[in-house]
């Protein structure tokens, strides 16, 4: 029997080490890249979870009808000739607040911003009635700026 190669035995466990923490860097890598696929799943569901409860504040009845006030550029407040009140209309443009508070910390994205809400953000925004109201009574900043992010967005949705 030959005696043991330390020498040998040391080149042999050098290079098996190498072999074994190549693998384990492939096999991180791709775990990295499902990580990464499973928080963009995340977050994309998380984005249309936003979309479903924004949808359902905006598309109340009393929304709506306001919405189509707009359309129809009819007064919206009791106290100009609409058919609303200061709290009704209050609760409606908070719906925009809110949709900028999540916009801004990207829990929707942009693509379902555009689809689903850019038509009444712009419409309500440069409604001058509400305009006239957001000046008397609101901190205009969060619905501006949301209103700023749909105009300047390079999106074919936003309108």
């Amino acid at each position: 029997m030959k005696p043991l190669n330390w020498e040998k035995l040391a080149q042999i466990t050098t290079v098996l080490g190498f072999f074994l923490i190549f693998i384990t860097v492939i096999i991180g890598l791709y775990q990295i890249q499902e990580i990464k696929k499973q928080l963009s799943d995340a977050n994309e569901i998380a984005s249309l979870q936003n979309v479903l409860t924004l949808n359902s504040q905006l598309y109340t009845p009393q929304n709506t009808a306001i919405l189509g006030d707009i359309d129809q550029k009819k007064l919206i407040l009791k106290e100009d000739g609409g058919s609303f009140s200061d709290y009704e209309l209050d609760n409606f443009i908070s719906i925009f607040d809110s949709m900028d508070q999540i916009y801004v910390q990207k829990h929707i994205a942009m693509a379902d911003l555009c689809e689903q809400f850019s038509y009444y953000i712009t419409t309500s925004y440069e409604y001058p009635e509400i305009q006239a109201y957001m000046k008397k009574t609101w901190d205009m900043s969060s619905f501006s700026d949301l209103y700023k992010i749909v105009k300047e967005s390079k999106n074919p949705n936003c309108k």
